[in-house]
């Protein structure tokens, strides 16, 4: 019996040993696809991130040459309205203004998706007065994201709209971008927004 013990396990540690190198090697390998994969998967990144910062500059350049030729702080704000309700597929854009804090703010400017791309049904049009919130981040200096509830998502024909103030020196603007399908992240948009106006706040000052 103690023969027949010694010789099974003289068999299993012979065949152990026998495929040790083979799974040493794959062992090996999984390490060296798991390192390649780890490789790429930066280089991807990198890439991503090069794609980004050069996206970035090339939309801030051109944002910087929208305003170049402007007149006023306002004319500046407009012509860059349209760039940045088609760059975030917003419906609706607005510019707002406060010329003092007593007085209603004024609309400075304006763009319609559907008027531009020639479709004749529109969403009923909300934005004729700014939203209370919006208003509010105005008064602040707070970008500010509102969504609306559904019943009133569906009767207003919008789902959610942004509010990224704008203030050059004493001048105090209102970048409104409403939608009728909220973005996957809202909050992404309010600070893209936010940054690139950081970017042109220079070019502002005149």
């Amino acid at each position: 019996m103690t023969k027949l013990v010694i010789a099974v396990l003289l068999l299993v540690l012979g065949e152990y040993f026998r495929l040790l190198p083979d799974r040493l090697e794959q062992r090996e390998g999984a390490k060296r696809e798991w390192k390649d994969h780890r490789r790429i998967r930066r280089r991807e990144q990198r890439h991503l991130h090069f794609m980004h910062v050069a996206n970035r500059a090339l939309r801030v350049d051109r944002m910087l040459h929208l305003v170049s030729d402007a007149a006023s702080c306002g004319e500046a704000l407009t012509s860059v309205l349209e760039e940045l309700c088609r760059y975030h597929g917003a419906a609706m854009g607005r510019i707002w203004q406060s010329i003092r804090a007593t007085d209603p703010v004024r609309e400075v400017s304006r763009y319609d998706a559907a008027l531009h791309s020639g479709e004749t049904e529109n969403a009923e049009d909300s934005l004729n007065e700014l939203h209370p919130l919006a208003a509010e981040a105005l008064r602040r200096n707070e970008p500010q994201t509102i969504r609306f509830p559904a019943r009133t998502a569906s009767d207003a024909g919008l789902a959610s709209q942004v509010c990224i103030p704008i203030w050059v020196q004493q001048q105090r603007f209102a970048i409104v971008l409403a939608f009728i399908q909220e973005p996957h992240d809202l909050d992404a948009v309010v600070a893209d927004i936010a940054s690139l106006a950081d970017a042109i706040r220079p070019a502002l000052f005149r």
